[in-house]
């Protein structure tokens, strides 16, 4: 009977060193991975970060289409035909790109950008906040990174940044424009109601 108990306290005690050990090192681990994420977001290069309260009209080019979109009293429109209804909630998620555009690497001063693509962009980004333009030119994407090549007005450098900016602009004016609400049914209840109607008034 004594051995047993002996027995059973060596259990509970590798049990508890075991269980000890095992969120240790999970809290370990989640340590270490917040402190990678952490140096991989310092090592991130600020390339501009704008106000985009500030930004008035912005176009960008789809499909080798450039749209424009204009806001007048906090109001987003398709600049071409502004009786589309647009969703301005997409229009404020597609600028949020611009508040902080970051990079994964400078190439200082390239000799040529024609290499990264940008002599012929797969997309040109230009913001117009009060009586300045800041442009944002996205040439080819790194096949081995995933990565865009990009060039930001009045700087000579070239970067290397995710897909977030190319994706996040890469819709059309049907993409942006609020869906219809469906009124067919309201029409139909509202026709069954008045035959309805109709009936009961023949009966009489």
């Amino acid at each position: 009977m004594q051995k047993q108990k002996k027995q059973f306290v060596i259990l509970c005690v590798v049990l508890v060193a075991f269980v000890a050990v095992f969120f240790g090192l999970k809290a370990l681990t989640k340590h270490q991975e917040k402190k990678e994420a952490e140096k991989e977001e310092a090592d991130k290069i600020t390339v501009a970060a704008l106000n985009t309260e500030d930004i008035s009209e912005f176009s960008y080019q789809y499909e080798g289409t450039a749209i424009t979109f204009v806001k007048e009293e906090d109001v987003w429109y398709y600049k071409e035909d502004k009786s589309i209804p647009i969703t301005q909630t997409m229009i404020e998620t597609m600028l949020s790109n611009m508040e902080k555009i970051v990079a994964e690497q400078k190439i200082a001063d390239p000799e040529d950008i024609g290499q990264y693509g940008l002599e012929e962009p797969s997309n040109v980004i230009e913001l117009q906040m009060g009586e300045s333009t800041f442009t944002v030119t996205i040439g080819m994407q790194n096949e081995f990174t995933s990565q865009y090549y990009m060039m930001v007005s009045d700087d000579d450098n070239v970067y290397l940044t995710d897909s977030s900016i190319y994706n996040g602009f890469k819709k059309n004016v049907e993409d942006l424009t609020e869906e219809e609400e469906d009124t067919s049914e309201e029409e139909d209840t509202s026709e069954e109601e008045n035959t309805a109607g109709e009936e009961d008034t023949t009966e009489e």
